[in-house]
């Protein structure tokens, strides 16, 4: 008898001590959890919205822009056609509903700011490159500038759709320069801290149409039955023209006027990098 309630003591003495194991176990690994997900979501704000482009991967090292575009511009032309030619074009219609009317909204939130900074900074439109008003920019709206190139990376999941749908039709050499060429242009832009009002015009232009473009695709993907709804495709054309063509109207007058001549253009230029120069000694320096 004495054995047998010894013995179911010590069960019991177990028990305690395996279930406070397994308490304390349970508590240390969600903490643990808990502090990876705080890091993770730190480390996706602090990239998404820090707006220290030179502490950006993406600005400080050029090779990986060259990687990734030339990556593009081979998967695209070459390694993708050749991998889709005895596979059966994939349907996506979901994942493009979703892929553009979120770039839809990504472009309006961006117009939104691009249009804001445009007409808080036309007042000083011709003095503003190398002035204290560029800097007050580059230290306000910056993370604008930088979720914007980001952008323009997810921007290239349109060809790569292109080749998993096998619209090889869609791929043309004007298509996949476009896309490529506009990265190395905001690259520069990011690299040289050179941001004219001429290119913040372009940005907002460039952004609304996207809007509307990513929009139509979007409706477009859901099927036959919305074609009824998008009798205004035709005019898609004519706005991208009216756009390009009021771009270059702009700098052709901010030229003309000398608001923004090339010389300007140049040694804004040449500041911003010996700017960044001095950015990477001091970082050196202080670590």
């Amino acid at each position: 008898m004495e054995n047998t309630e010894r013995n179911v003591d010590t069960n019991k003495t177990l028990l305690q001590f395996n279930k406070k194991l397994f308490e304390k176990n349970f508590h240390q690994q969600r903490s643990l959890y808990i502090d990876i997900l705080m890091s993770a979501s730190e480390y996706v704000h602090d990239f998404l919205f820090n707006g220290d482009i030179y502490s950006k991967v993406l600005v400080q090292n050029k090779y990986i822009l060259s990687t990734i575009i030339s990556s593009y511009i081979i998967f695209t032309k070459l390694l993708g056609p050749f991998l889709m030619k005895n596979q059966k074009p994939f349907q996506l219609n979901k994942i493009m509903i979703v892929y553009n009317f979120t770039l839809s909204t990504l472009n309006a939130y961006l117009a939104y700011h691009s249009f804001r900074a445009f007409f808080q900074y036309w007042n000083v439109r011709c003095s503003f490159n190398g002035s204290t008003q560029h800097e007050l920019f580059m230290q306000d709206e910056s993370k604008y500038v930088w979720q914007l190139y980001l952008v323009k990376y997810l921007e290239l999941l349109d060809t790569i759709f292109f080749v998993l749908r096998k619209k090889y039709n869609q791929i043309s050499f004007l298509h996949v320069f476009h896309h490529s060429a506009v990265i190395v242009v905001f690259w520069w832009i990011l690299y040289s801290r050179v941001i004219g009002m001429y290119m913040l015009f372009a940005v907002c232009l460039n952004n609304s149409i996207h809007v509307i473009m990513y929009m139509y695709y979007g409706l477009s993907a859901m099927g036959p039955h919305m074609q009824k709804y998008l009798w205004w495709k035709k005019y898609l054309t004519r706005i991208q023209i009216i756009q390009f063509s009021a771009i270059q109207l702009y700098m052709l007058h901010d030229y003309i006027s000398g608001c923004n001549p090339m010389e300007k253009l140049l040694k804004s230029s040449r500041n911003g990098i010996h700017y960044k120069k001095r950015y990477q000694r001091k970082n050196c320096f202080s670590t």
